[in-house]
Order: C-alpha cells, then sequence, then structure tokens
C-alpha cells in the first residue's frame, strides 16, 4: 500500500512538472505567434481623389467634370465596404447634407481602387434657372465608414485603415449647361 502510495505521489509530481514546462512552452509559442500575427498586419491608407478616367454619361466634355476615386495602398484582402455622405453647400456658404449615405463603394478583393460616379449621379443637385447659362454646384464627399464586407461581418479580421494626411473628405465642383426656360428655386412659381 505504501509503495502504490509513493508511486502515485512520484507519478503526480512527474506528470504537474511536465505540464508546467508544457504550459511555459506552449505560451512562449503562443506569444511568438501573436507578435508575427501582428507584424504582419499592416495599416491600409486610404485616399480619397479625383479620378483619370472620363464619365461616360455626361456630355458636355468643356465642363470639365470628374468622377472622384477611392484608392488603397495595397490590394484588398477581402471585398471592402465604404460608406460616404455627401454635402452641398448653399449659397450662405454652410454645407447641408443630402439623403445619406448617399453611397456605398465596394473595393473587390485583390483591386486597389474604385470610381465614385459622381458626374452621373450629382447633376439632379444642380438646379437650372430662366436664363442660359453654366451653374456650379459645391460639393463635399466624406468617407464615414469602411470595412470588410461579409467577412468582418461575421466576426473576422478587423480592416486596419486610416485616411491618407488624415483626410476622409474631399471638396469638389459640378458644372451644368442649363438652356433656360426652368425655374430658379429661391424665387416662388
Amino acid at each position: 500500500m505504501k509503495k502504490i502510495l509513493a508511486l502515485g505521489i512520484v507519478l503526480i509530481m512527474t506528470v504537474s512538472c511536465t505540464n508546467g514546462d508544457f504550459e511555459n512552452a506552449s505560451s512562449e509559442n503562443n506569444q511568438n505567434s501573436t507578435v508575427s500575427k501582428t507584424a504582419k498586419k499592416t495599416t491600409t491608407i486610404v485616399t480619397l481623389s479625383t479620378s483619370p478616367i472620363s464619365p461616360s454619361c455626361y456630355n458636355d466634355i468643356s465642363l470639365d467634370n470628374k468622377n472622384l476615386q477611392l484608392q488603397i495602398s495595397q490590394p484588398a484582402p477581402y471585398d471592402i465596404k465604404f460608406t460616404l455622405t455627401l454635402k452641398q453647400k448653399n449659397s450662405n456658404g454652410n454645407y447641408l447634407s443630402v439623403p445619406n449615405p448617399w453611397a456605398i463603394v465596394l473595393i473587390p478583393k485583390g483591386e486597389t481602387w474604385a470610381t465614385i460616379d459622381t458626374v452621373c449621379q450629382i447633376e439632379g443637385y444642380v438646379p437650372c434657372g430662366k436664363i442660359t447659362e453654366i451653374r456650379t454646384g459645391n460639393f463635399k464627399l466624406e468617407i464615414t465608414n469602411a470595412k470588410y464586407f461579409f467577412h468582418g461581418e461575421q466576426g473576422g479580421d478587423i480592416f486596419n485603415y486610416e485616411y491618407n494626411s488624415g483626410v476622409n473628405t474631399i471638396d469638389f465642383t459640378f458644372k451644368k449647361s442649363c438652356m433656360g426656360g426652368g425655374w430658379i428655386p429661391d424665387e416662388p412659381k
């Protein structure tokens, strides 16, 4: 009986010592793997700029309206969804929001940019008046949210990003050729 008890104590001590070393070794491995995962994860820089691609829907090339482009500094590991809001400058110089989110832009997996179709979509925000003229609208586009599409929503990786020079907006103008005969919204009909 004493032999069995002594053998049991030796066995318990051996197992607990072995488990302790195993736990230390495995925690060191976990720390190293965590560090290596962190080191691999880099910040993606997001930039809003004017697109070099000419818009296809607006006929008057002389007005030089440009679409905007959303760029990221490295290929997207998953589809990335950006939510954008649009504000229009009024006659007092203040920016007023249009119904938002104004646009949701996807950059597909493996890509680094997407064109935002501002020229084709914004024409209705610049009203024409009674005379033939070129009307100009001033706008501000802002990125309000960015995340992986589906992948991040299901508990996956979080999109680690920052804005180029800390700027998440772009100011731009849109010119519209008006043929007259319309009404000015500020005047009664």
